[in-house]
């Protein structure tokens, strides 16, 4: 690419001209491979190569001496053209031996040097000088000017490429112009389009750049000199609250509003929302504003992304409707019951719900509210009473919030317990008075049935109260499982990481201390009860088609799980990972269980011994993450081809045929040794031809042994090239191979290794996986009984006629048939 700026279709016809074949939709594949590396920098609509732009650039920058004390260089803002750059790259420092990277920081943009790299230069300007791929530090000697030509290349770019935004809105204010460029694009873009004027002379620090140009930058956004930075703080919040809510342009007027005078609220300390000559006027509009829902989630959603205190967010709340009339504003009175709840205040929060319903003008979110502090004392009819007057269970796409609280009462409020004793009959609670006064139709279904509804109460409590927890253990969980963003989303509301979240993670205890007081005494002591069950790894004795007889690996106890739903493919002596919960004399397991590895097993018992939320997150998500392909020693398969150039070929051949470890053959060596589950395994390949010295591996593991043998044994070799590719490259590439037969392709001597570790591990797997077309049943299993030994020849007789990697009459060898 040398210094030009090519767009991906130019830049492929260039690559088609050199004889590289891109197949189809090279445009798109270009793209793809351009936007995930480093060494290219899109600019205008085409793309430059980093390394041929930045070269003989200098860059004038103060260290600070807290960084110089740290040994870090702050790349933003003056040096920002190196940021994307260094982020994959190590600089030679100087003519030195020692080099800078980017370090392990993901939160700031800077590179890491050797100690006391920058003593000398802390709170001093110094020059950074690119010179190929190393780094030059030298003592700014005089305040560097701008040179004419950068300056002028710095206007024109912002001239032509800034974006023309406004602020504006529905108060009548006058609008206010707001252009604006990103800081990289700006700096980048004049580096491409005056390259030689950027390397001829110093660049001072970019805000006196800008500065000279008649511009100003706020954080990495560039506007001009004379924008109005409160008017782009507003623009900001406009466009953050419209995207993240999807408000029209009145909803966003509204809600600035209410942002605005809450923000004031919280950040004096005088407990009125406005002057007394305009507090009512500005409560009045408040209470409007918050009668749209959407104004109040965004209001709400505003402050607790800012980490407002609740009791904050309340006071407001109780200062809006202590100026407007006593049945109005439902929208504040919501506002004041959510941020009471959040504060742990559930007796304040139910009063403030019951005032927003009576003002008798059914807002939607002040009647799910209440219905949440009867689902909680146990009134499934009011709930669904409630809910029902929101009218959205009509609707074609309700809101999940109020379907879920409708499934969790609605069973319950449809049928209702059967009296406990006649209308005038004393009534069996021992107060005394007649059945018909104190307990006739405030029955509650026996303590058993309501086991599944006080879980979901939790799980409801911790979705209202501990979201941003559930979402931190889901996404570790997720990392490990590598199935994308949809995994990660069911994960989140599953109640495997709602159970983590109650137990290890500590939401159960926080629903005890604020639910006290609400829940059914009964419901509270199990509640309690519950929280005092550790989770364990249980051996199934027995899988039954109702209930799992368990033994804990941890205590030795044995329960039986009842009401459960085992999967087929459970079985005697599988290992669970779970906590089931005593209820009456049963056990019940509502958050279910993992199945676990046994390679697991050890892992998994010394974390519950000390159990952390995250460390057992991370652990279910590698139970939960699909099978890899491994080597004999157990790693991942992904196959290097790496090759070093050798100063005399008869000197290396004679040090690798001295290698005690080596087996050799007219050039060719292999390394043999006992791995992990295969004795005599073939470890690597040397293959020297010429002075190239070519070695094959098959994991990651393999190659840094290869590459520290080479290093041993011939010290003088050069590493020149390292191909890296996984299982299903490596099959694909050995497949596109021009071969007369699929039955020479796989016979390739070429291949020969990979094919027999490969073919290893698919028949150890195919042993013992479960298997739809044996119903469910491991081949071992189907083995061992008439019928199943039949569907089993049945499958393999499938095998012979569609010849692939396993070997139809090893597996009957090994399976005994």
């Amino acid at each position: 690419m040398g210094l030009d700026c090519l767009t991906s279709d130019v830049l492929a016809d260039r690559l088609a001209a050199a004889g590289l074949e891109l197949g189809d939709d090279a445009d798109e594949r270009l793209d793809a491979i351009l936007d995930d590396s480093s060494e290219f920098m899109p600019v205008g609509e085409g793309w430059v190569c980093v390394a041929s732009h930045v070269d003989g650039t200098q860059w004038v920058t103060t260290v600070e001496a807290d960084d110089a004390k740290r040994g870090v260089l702050r790349l933003d803002p003056d040096l920002c053209v190196l940021a994307w750059w260094c982020l994959d790259r190590r600089l030679r420092l100087g003519d030195s031996d020692s080099f800078v990277d980017s370090g392990e920081s993901i939160d700031e943009d800077v590179l890491v040097g050797p100690p006391g790299w920058l003593d000398r230069f802390a709170n001093t300007p110094v020059v950074v000088r690119i010179a190929g791929e190393s780094i030059h530090l030298s003592a700014a000697r005089d305040r560097a000017e701008v040179p004419a030509a950068v300056l002028k290349a710095v206007k024109g770019v912002f001239e032509r490429s800034a974006e023309r935004e406004t602020l504006r809105d529905g108060f009548g204010s006058d609008d206010v112009d707001l252009t604006q460029m990103s800081l990289e694009a700006l700096v980048w873009e004049s580096l491409v389009g005056a390259r030689e004027a950027f390397t001829r002379a110093e660049i001072p620090p970019i805000d006196e750049v800008l500065a000279e140009a008649a511009l100003q930058r706020e954080y990495h956004t560039v506007l001009r000199a004379d924008a109005d930075l409160g008017a782009l703080h507003r623009w900001h919040l406009r466009n953050r609250i419209a995207s993240l809510r999807g408000l029209e342009d009145d909803q966003v007027d509204w809600a600035e509003f209410a942002i605005a005078v809450s923000r004031a609220f919280v950040a004096s300390e005088v407990d009125a929302v406005a002057p007394p000559e305009e507090a009512s006027a500005v409560s009045a509009l408040v209470a409007v504003a918050l009668e749209d829902l959407a104004v109040c989630k965004t209001l709400l959603g505003y402050h607790l992304e800012e980490e407002t205190a609740s009791r904050d967010l309340a006071r407001f709340a109780q200062a809006i409707a202590g100026e407007i009339p006593a049945g109005d504003g439902a929208g504040v009175r919501w506002l004041e019951g959510r941020a009471l709840d959040l504060a742990g205040d559930p007796t304040g929060a139910r009063a403030a719900f019951e005032a927003a319903v009576a003002t008798g003008d059914d807002h939607e979110l002040a009647l799910v509210g209440l219905a949440g502090f009867c689902a909680d004392a146990g009134d499934a009819l009011g709930a669904v009473e409630l809910l029902s007057r929101t009218g959205i269970l009509d609707e074609d796409d309700p809101d999940d919030e109020i379907v879920d609280l409708f499934e969790e009462v609605g069973g319950y409020a449809q049928h209702r317990p059967r009296a406990r004793a006649g209308r005038n009959d004393l009534c069996p609670c021992g107060s005394g008075r007649k059945y018909k006064v104190c307990h006739l139709g405030k029955e509650r279904h026996e303590l058993l049935d309501r086991g599944p509804w006080l879980y979901m109460k939790q799980r409801r409590f911790l979705r209202d109260h501990e979201r941003p927890l559930a979402a931190s253990l889901a996404h570790v969980a997720g990392a490990e499982v590598g199935r994308g963003p949809g995994f990660l989303m069911g994960l989140l509301d599953s109640e495997l990481i709602a159970d983590l979240a109650l137990c290890e993670g500590g939401a159960g205890y926080r629903f005890l201390a604020e639910r006290d007081v609400v829940l059914p005494d009964d419901e509270a002591l199990l509640a309690a009860r519950w929280q005092l069950v550790e989770r364990s790894l249980f051996e199934v004795e027995a899988a039954r088609s109702s209930d799992l007889a368990l033994r804990d690996l941890r205590t030795g106890d044995r329960i039986v799980v009842t009401n459960t739903n085992a999967e087929v493919q459970t079985r005697r002596g599988d290992l669970m990972l779970g906590r089931p919960l005593p209820i009456a004399d049963t056990w019940r397991a509502y958050s279910g269980f993992v199945k676990v590895g046994g390679s697991l097993r050890d892992e998994i018992l010394d974390a519950l011994d000390e159990p952390d939320a995250f460390e057992l997150a991370e652990l279910i998500g590698r139970c939960l993450a699909p099978p890899v392909m491994q080597n004999t020693d157990g790693h991942p398969l992904r196959f290097h081809e790496i090759a070093w150039r050798v100063a005399d070929p008869a000197v290396a051949r004679v040090a690798l045929d001295r290698h005690e470890a080596l087996t050799g053959d007219d050039g060719s060596y292999t390394l043999v040794r006992d791995s992990t589950n295969q004795p005599k395994t073939v470890i690597l390949t040397l293959a020297l031809e010429g002075d190239e010295l070519r070695a094959e591996v098959n994991s990651d593991e393999r190659a840094a042994e290869a590459i520290e043998l080479v290093a041993s044994v011939l010290p003088d070799a050069a590493l020149v090239d390292h191909d890296i590719r996984e299982l299903d490259e490596a099959m694909n590439a050995h497949g596109s191979r021009e071969t007369p037969e699929p039955s020479n392709m796989l016979d390739d001597p070429d291949m020969a290794d990979v094919r027999a570790e490969v073919v290893a591990e698919l028949e150890r797997r195919w042993f013992s996986e479960p298997v739809p077309a044996l119903h469910g049943r491991t081949p071992r299993e189907a083995a061992q009984d008439p019928i199943g030994r039949h569907e089993l020849e049945r499958l393999l007789a499938t095998f012979d006629d569609l010849p692939g990697l396993m070997d139809p009459q090893r597996l009957r060898r090994a399976l005994d048939l």
